[in-house]
């Protein structure tokens, strides 16, 4: 059994894949205290509840954003004895990558190589809404470029956090782009303004690269597809996908 493990600025989501197969998940925050015992505490209430132990996991594949928290995995790997594969170390890969390995985020990676190989699309768009949404093109399994631009509830969290006379709300959810009260307002805002924003940029990437597929992944994903059209597909485990993916490939080419 593997243990996906995807460090990011606000989550760490693990997951249990067994023979390639996504089994069960379970998310805690990103927090600068995590030692390797509390991961090793969560990770075992959880096997528990399973009917599963240390024991069963033999191979950690790790994905990380925060550097910190990345030794955090380290350590605990070392400490259980549990073989690791670091996804910074991946090689391999399913497409071409016009610079260093070192300047891009493996998470990023990821879910290229998670479009790759479960939708099998030469040329697409990928979208991952995080903390920082990013956008990725890919043409002939060749990487275009990408985008990056803060992500859904940072967006909120930005406007709550900073203005004075704004306490946190809960978003409504309108077709309308425009409200009566304070909080109809906002929501209209930071909903109808994101999907704006998106919705932008994929247009002007449309008219480079007509027709191609977009497939998105990220915790909003499922909030926002809907306002978004049918041409859009969500994979919630896209990421995941391509971590396996990465582990496979980097392991042949050994």
């Amino acid at each position: 059994m593997k243990l996906l493990v995807d460090i990011g600025n606000t989550h760490i989501v693990t997951t249990l894949s067994e023979n390639d197969e996504l089994l069960y998940h379970f998310r805690v925050p990103s927090t600068l205290n995590l030692t390797e015992d509390l991961y090793s505490f969560y990770l075992e209430s959880f096997l528990r509840l399973h009917n599963l132990s240390l024991t069963h996991i033999k191979r950690i594949i790790l994905c990380s954003v925060v550097p910190a928290l990345h030794k955090i995995i380290l350590r605990f790997s070392q400490k259980y004895s549990i073989d690791l594969f670091d996804a910074n170390l991946a090689t391999n890969l399913s497409f071409e990558l016009p610079y260093a390995l070192a300047e891009r985020g493996n998470d990023r990676v990821a879910v290229i190589e998670g479009v790759i190989g479960y939708y099998n699309h030469p040329s697409f768009i990928a979208i991952d809404f995080g903390t920082a949404t990013t956008i990725e093109v890919v043409i002939n399994q060749k990487y275009m470029g990408g985008n990056i631009i803060a992500g859904y509830f940072t967006t909120y969290n930005a406007i709550t956090g900073k203005a004075a006379l704004l306490d946190s709300f809960e978003i409504i959810h309108t077709d309308k782009v425009y409200g009566i009260s304070l909080q109809e307002q906002l929501s209209c805002g930071i909903l109808h303004g994101y999907i704006g924003q998106l919705t932008y940029l994929i247009d002007k990437v449309l008219e480079d690269f007509p027709n191609i597929p977009i497939i998105v992944t990220g915790g909003v994903a499922a909030l926002l597809t809907p306002y978004l059209g049918n041409r859009w597909t969500e994979d919630k485990y896209l990421l995941e996908k391509g971590l396996l993916r990465l582990e496979k490939n980097s392991s042949r080419s050994l």
